[in-house]
């Protein structure tokens, strides 16, 4: 645990950079997206492009990581939603403004 912690801690301030755990069959990957904002992303049902994310600050990754290593099923981690990553992004289905302006382009 401590070694994925120190790797998580020491990732690049770059968009994009990404940090990832496997853990049977299942899998969770941290993406740095700006100051302080990382987003969580988990395939769920790659099949139909269905993956779970949410948006978390440092410390929550942290305990998020923390509690992977000490047993925690990563699909049940909270408040994760369902993306269809084809259509949607976490951002236009969490944030109105930029559904609405999704919205708007796409018409």
């Amino acid at each position: 645990m401590d070694e994925a912690l120190t790797e998580f801690y020491q990732l690049s301030d770059n968009k994009d950079s990404f940090f990832g755990i496997k853990k049977g069959e299942d899998s969770i990957q941290f993406t740095w997206e700006d100051e302080d904002k990382w987003l969580i992303d988990v395939p769920y049902d790659m099949t139909n492009f269905i993956c779970l994310q949410k948006f978390s600050d440092y410390n929550e990754c942290y305990e998020i990581i923390k509690s992977i290593y000490e047993g925690a099923i990563i699909k049940e981690i909270k408040n994760l939603i369902k993306v269809n990553i084809m259509t949607n992004n976490i951002d236009s289905i969490t944030n109105p403004l930029k559904r609405k302006t999704r919205f708007l382009l796409d018409e």
